[in-house]
């Protein structure tokens, strides 16, 4: 298996093939096996009980191409919530208790923990002041069609149709609601000189 033969050349003779020296071997394998074990649950190959190696070989095998293969794979975890509804906990499972929680401060792990972070960003419309594995958001990225409602009272339905109008949508997505993202700042600046919404007092906070 690739990640034992790395495991053995980076503890026996402290190298590494794969760009990894940066990160402490334990590190690497706790996220791998983090990373593995949402993998495996993706592709229906989730052991019971879980299967460590497996686990370990599935994440290491994305670990050692790099932070874009990485990044890539976290995104497919997250589409995840596209079909299946729910927040990062549920989608993440372990992995979130430990990057979002108990390992969020420690420096071993903030390489790790910040592609996690950003993949949490770019796949969920966190509100600015939540806290987003261990960090609150200074501001917030993305709305979705709930968020929008819920935040600025701008109708499901009226915000659906305008952002399938401007190509942000396809006609026929058909992810629910709080699945359909958009970038926050663009569209509420639209928002808050199209009226009769102009008025949207939380909006205009936002942009301030």
């Amino acid at each position: 298996m690739v990640y034992d033969l790395w495991l053995i050349e980076r503890l026996d003779h402290g190298t590494d093939a794969y760009g990894l020296a940066g990160h402490s071997a334990y590190a690497v394998s706790t996220f791998a096996r983090l990373l593995g074990g949402c993998l495996l649950r993706l592709s229906d190959q989730d052991p019971t009980p879980p299967d460590h190696q497996k686990m370990l070989a599935a994440g290491f095998d994305v670990i050692r191409q790099g932070d874009d293969a990485i990044s890539a794979a976290l995104d497919g975890i997250a589409k995840r919530a596209d079909t299946e509804g729910g927040e990062p906990k549920k989608t993440f499972g372990a992995m979130h208790a430990r990057l979002g929680d108990d390992l969020a401060q420690e420096p071993a792990f903030a390489h790790f923990h910040h592609l996690y972070r950003e993949c949490l960003l770019r796949n969920w419309p966190f509100a600015a002041g939540d806290m987003v594995a261990g960090i609150p958001l200074e501001r917030r990225r993305l709305h979705s069609l709930r968020s929008t409602w819920l935040e600025l009272g701008i109708g499901q339905s009226i915000a659906e149709h305008f952002l399938t109008e401007a190509g942000v949508f396809a006609p026929d997505d058909k992810r629910p609601y709080s699945r359909k993202l958009f970038e926050a700042e663009r569209y509420c600046r639209f928002w808050r000189m199209w009226r009769p919404w102009s008025g949207h007092k939380q909006c205009s906070r936002n942009l301030e």
